[in-house]
């Protein structure tokens, strides 16, 4: 899909789930989405994938 990942943290387990977060570079958002579509495809994934945008205060 073209994403650069800038990090990965895993959270503590939740019963039988384990919280991810993936920080990406910047990126267009349909690639993102298509992303997501496929990660939220997986087998081992239960429950919605939940984004959340983190924006530059940067000018």
């Amino acid at each position: 899909a073209g994403i650069s990942i800038d990090a990965i943290m895993q959270q503590s387990r939740l019963k039988d789930l384990i919280p991810i977060v993936i920080l990406t570079d910047p990126i267009v958002e349909s690639k993102m989405d298509d992303a997501l579509a496929q990660i939220q495809a997986l087998p081992a994934i239960r429950g919605e994938i939940v984004r959340i945008r983190l924006e530059s205060l940067d000018s």
